[in-house]
């Protein structure tokens, strides 16, 4: 995807925390290159978590919709504005509707109350997001007229990230035109690079 740059974490975890010590100077460089930068980070890392998340912008928490999960979800809000991030917004992953209705599992309202955390997205849960991650599809990247709901999710989130107010289950109900969510040009350079990749010597 052109753009975007990415760089997975090691198998194993070094004790870093010396040459995080200028994590402003690393932050402030990687600002001058790129418009958006995204660290996911776990607390179970907790030299590069506290380090990162001392520079970082806003802190996303992503949880599921189980209570235990839920209460997770605040302790590390907290543990984040105790480093100093007091911008977090909450993410829920994996949404199960129904469960919400039968009284099953919490429904939105609730998360948030419980949380404390606004909220940024709602993920619904559909067994096409475990199939397209094991063929390594990124969503939004099939060259299609239409997109699936929990695709437009993600687009939701990523505009509401840009400041635009969008209605958290947009077209999550349904299926949605992916020119809402993707440029013509980005289409076009992806229907492109799609050719060239198909083509025989």
């Amino acid at each position: 995807v052109d753009g975007l740059d990415f760089l997975p974490a090691p198998l194993i975890y070094e004790d870093v925390t010396e040459q995080l010590k200028d994590a402003d100077e690393l932050m402030a460089e990687l600002k001058a290159e790129y418009d958006y930068i995204i660290i996911d980070s776990g607390a179970d890392t907790p030299g590069i978590y506290d380090a990162l998340a001392g520079v970082s912008d806003e802190g996303i928490v992503v949880t599921f919709q189980q209570s235990t999960a839920i209460r997770a979800a605040e302790v590390t809000a907290g543990k984040l504005g105790s480093l100093g991030l007091e911008n977090v917004r909450l993410v829920v992953n994996s949404y199960r509707q129904k469960g919400a209705k039968l009284k099953i599992l919490p429904d939105v309202f609730e998360s948030v109350t419980r949380s404390g955390i606004p909220l940024l997205g709602v993920i619904p849960y559909t067994s096409k997001i475990i199939e397209r991650q094991e063929k390594g599809i990124l969503p939004l990247s099939q060259p299609k007229a239409f997109i699936l709901p929990y695709e437009a999710a993600f687009g939701n989130i990523a505009k509401r990230i840009t400041g635009e107010k969008i209605p958290l289950f947009k077209n999550v109900s349904r299926f949605s035109l992916r020119k809402r969510y993707v440029s013509d040009e980005f289409l076009k350079k992806k229907a492109k690079a799609s050719e060239s990749n198909t083509q025989i010597d």
